[in-house]
């Protein structure tokens, strides 16, 4: 039996690192990835926009931007080595689909690079707070979690 790979978008991801509405799921996920009962896929663009992220959240939710990036990026290491994470390199072929994403659902090419990552990796789900990405990732084949 293989082990369900799970997509979190930027938006799923910092809940890790930020409780909020959400937050309670993706933990769960992530304690599946410790025991590799599930395997979290990320690219590499999803830890550079989560650093944007916490800035923001620095002055409305007063939390500190290097510490949480820096929590974030040392848990990412660890999972990484023990197997309960990949991180999708962002390369000529995954900017080419998400373009075609882009023009097709008028999406950001963020979000677009996010649904094409995922399929990428063969996720099982995709998980996200943006209902619209849930949508578009729906009707690319992807089922997904909506943290509404």
């Amino acid at each position: 039996m293989s082990v369900p790979r799970r997509y979190l978008d930027t938006s799923a991801l910092v809940k890790r690192y930020v409780i909020e509405a959400g937050s309670d799921y993706v933990t769960g996920i992530f304690r599946n990835a410790e025991t590799r009962s599930d395997i979290i896929c990320i690219s590499r663009w999803n830890i550079g926009e989560a650093a944007v992220v916490f800035n923001k959240y620095q002055s409305k939710k007063k939390i500190n931007a290097k510490e949480r990036m820096e929590l974030m990026l040392n848990e990412l290491g660890r999972m990484k080595l023990n197997g309960g994470l990949t991180v999708e390199e962002v390369d000529e072929r995954l900017i080419a689909d998400s373009i075609i994403l882009v023009l097709d659902y008028h999406l950001y090419i963020a979000d677009a690079l996010q649904i094409a990552s995922a399929k990428d990796s063969e996720c099982e789900d995709f998980t996200s707070a943006d209902r619209y990405l849930c949508e578009v990732a729906e009707k690319n084949g992807l089922a997904t979690h909506y943290l509404g």
